[in-house]
């Protein structure tokens, strides 16, 4: 490589090429630039619990069906002798959640049917609301913390304008500040779980991310 000298020569159109001499011994050295840290995150999910479609209003006694039917199936302490179809259609009878196909199930028939039939079944199980948000709403890291227990795991959205929904929860992730939840809902169609975040509002509740404007997460239950 050569190159012209910058001297007055130069500028003046007379300048002349240099050697510059030969090339450095030394090998050249590239640091590479840090890789960013990997953001946090902690995740539990229970496989295999049944997603089984609901009838009219049946969110509630079907959401149970499936939490029971994992629970029957993950411990021998736990027998239950029915099919996930058959402990919904007993749990919505009029002995235990009282399901209106026009009108659903209320909170308190929910909570009364549910521990009703497992009060008649035997089962050790304790079930919990779970709560860690403002006055008895559930946090989103006490769902995460009820489910890597082992507790499975009924949630409850309400709407501003009326109406309410439940469905089985069967997994959660953190993201730093961010939650997020997969469902298996009675009423999507689906046969699999599906992924939601949950956001937390200024006033601490919270709603779940892709069922419409206005929902907040209401009453969530845990059985282990």
């Amino acid at each position: 490589v050569n190159y012209l000298a910058n001297g007055g020569a130069c500028r003046a159109g007379n300048g002349v090429f240099t050697d510059p001499g030969g090339a450095p011994s030394f090998p050249l050295q590239f640091t590479p630039a840090p890789a960013p840290p990997a953001p946090p995150f902690d995740v539990t999910f229970h496989k295999d619990v049944p997603d089984l479609a609901q009838g009219p209003n049946e969110c509630g006694p079907t959401s149970v069906a499936n939490s029971l039917t994992w629970l029957d199936n993950e411990h021998t302490s736990v027998t239950t002798g029915m099919t996930t179809a058959e402990l919904r259609d007993v749990l919505k009878d009029d002995m235990h959640m009282m399901t209106d196909p026009a009108a659903g199930t209320s909170d308190a028939n929910f909570l009364a049917g549910k521990q009703g039939l497992v009060n008649e079944l035997g089962l050790p199980i304790d079930t919990t609301p779970i709560g860690g948000g403002p006055g008895a709403l559930p946090s989103g890291d006490n769902i995460k913390k009820a489910l890597a227990e082992g507790a499975d795991v009924e949630l409850s959205v309400v709407w501003t304008g009326g109406g309410g929904h439940w469905v089985t929860v069967v997994g959660a992730i953190n993201f730093g500040m961010q939650c997020g939840v997969w469902v298996n809902d009675p009423d999507d169609g689906e046969e699999k779980a599906q992924f939601h975040f949950l956001d937390v509002r200024a006033d601490g509740t919270l709603s779940l991310r892709g069922y419409g404007d206005g929902n907040t997460v209401d009453l969530t239950i845990a059985e282990k």
